[in-house]
């Protein structure tokens, strides 16, 4: 078990945060706007599954730092999100919510991930689709506030559940991977 002084941060890991979180938004920027279409027009982005995955893989603070710099990004005008959306509009919009929630949910499971089982099978399912999760309900809770009317949760995260699925699934198969090969690489003592 990690205490507290596991986590402080020191100059070489400080330098290696840095380009660990610029690794972090380079992937989000160049892959999060990607659509891809499945049967049954089951329409998946990559967005929800990298703020997850970063954090797991790179660890929690260039995951956050990461998801903070691509809401800054689109902000700022560059096409980044779903679709190529862009700028401030986007934050104001019913849909905003769920990109309010990236950086919550890369904090959550980033720090989740920092303990030993980050890439065992189970940890890793419920690390990736509990995150994606965090980011739906994020979502609705925001899209019913603007709305100003009810929305029925069970109802849409039962008809995103095949995509988030897809993607944990995804997301899985890459964490177990770089796990695998992390593993072999020399150990570094500090």
């Amino acid at each position: 078990m990690k205490t507290v002084t596991d986590y402080r941060i020191h100059p070489q890991s400080a330098k290696q945060g840095v380009v660990h979180g610029i690794i972090g938004l380079a992937l989000l920027c160049f892959l999060g706007p990607v659509k891809v279409t499945l049967a049954a027009d089951l329409p998946i982005t990559f967005q929800s599954l990298l703020v997850v995955l970063i954090p797991i893989i790179l660890g929690w603070m260039p995951g956050v730092a990461a998801a903070v710099l691509y809401l800054v990004a689109g902000a700022l005008g560059l096409p980044v999100f779903a679709g190529g959306a862009s700028g401030m509009e986007v934050f104001t919009g019913d849909t905003a919510g769920f990109l309010f929630a990236f950086p919550i949910a890369a904090l959550i499971v980033g720090f989740a991930a920092t303990h030993r089982y980050r890439f065992e099978t189970l940890a890793l399912v419920a690390m990736l689709t509990g995150g994606q999760l965090l980011i739906v309900i994020g979502g609705l809770f925001w899209m019913e506030g603007v709305r100003q009317e009810s929305l029925d949760y069970a109802a849409y995260i039962e008809s995103l559940m095949p995509a988030l699925l897809i993607k944990s699934l995804a997301g899985l198969l890459i964490a177990l991977v770089i796990g695998r090969m992390r593993s072999r690489l020399p150990q570094t003592v500090e």
